[in-house]
């Protein structure tokens, strides 16, 4: 290309803007970026026509996509931080890890002994026992505490994040509370069970679904205690009474 036909203006900004659309680097950046090639070129300019000045510099740079694919890793490696970061945050991760390591070993040993007899956990997933079970505790927990000591307590379960003493004992009896509305509702589940049973005792082949649906829930109530309510409670009793002598006590605290 003759220098008289090569548009210095033009080519950086088809350079620039390859870099722009990307949305990656500020603007601040983008600038930066302008000037140093602008210098690197009426440096090479003693020496080189104007295209090849241009070709050179932008070459020691680093092409468009060179520069782009380092700020993406940048990037990249910067929302990681902010993700670690926010979860740090937000979540107490050793009382997380713990958590999942106890249902992945409890629910690894429940299904893998169903697996041994033959069955498999698609037969226990089932929404209708679910929402009697697990809906009926929520609708009594909202009945029986304010909503936002429900909401706090949850909150400081899926977290693990530090409390006051007054705030672990909350969640302590929302938790407790809630295993044992799991166990009404539950119940209620197998009532609408027999109940279903009874209406179909001329029609046999609808007996099974009935029984069904009242064994799933007593399933569901069962798991619901075993791995949300009771470690729950038990968990923020010992952060609320950490002495071994005071826990001993915490039960009639935290009915007071």
């Amino acid at each position: 290309m003759h220098k008289d036909s090569f548009d210095l203006e033009f080519s950086l900004s088809q350079f620039l803007n390859k870099i722009a659309d990307k949305k990656l680097v500020s603007r601040q950046r983008l600038e930066e970026i302008e000037s140093h090639l602008r210098d690197e070129i009426d440096d090479l300019q003693s020496h080189h026509e104007l295209p090849e000045a241009f070709n050179i510099a932008c070459t020691r740079f680093g092409s468009s996509e060179d520069i782009l694919s380092q700020y993406e890793t940048i990037f990249k490696n910067r929302r990681l931080a902010q993700l670690k970061n926010f979860l740090s945050y937000y979540f107490d991760g050793r009382f997380v890890m713990r958590i999942l390591t106890g249902v992945i070993l409890g629910l690894g040993f429940i299904f893998g002994g169903m697996a041994i007899e033959g069955g498999n956990a698609h037969s226990v997933m089932r929404l209708t026992p679910f929402l009697i079970t697990v809906g009926g505790a929520l609708a009594g927990l909202i009945i029986a505490y304010p909503t936002q000591h429900v909401f706090r307590s949850f909150a400081i379960a899926m977290t693990g994040k530090p409390a006051s003493r007054a705030e672990y004992i909350d969640a302590s009896r929302v938790f407790k509370s809630f295993g044992d509305f799991a166990v009404l509702s539950g119940l209620v589940g197998v009532i609408v069970g027999i109940m279903h049973v009874t209406r179909n005792l001329v029609n046999p082949e609808q007996i099974g679904p009935g029984v069904y649906v009242g064994l799933v829930c007593i399933f569901y109530t069962v798991m619901l205690k075993l791995f949300v309510c009771n470690p729950m409670h038990d968990s923020f009793v010992s952060k609320a009474y950490p002495s071994r002598e005071s826990r001993e006590v915490a039960p009639v605290h935290a009915k007071s």
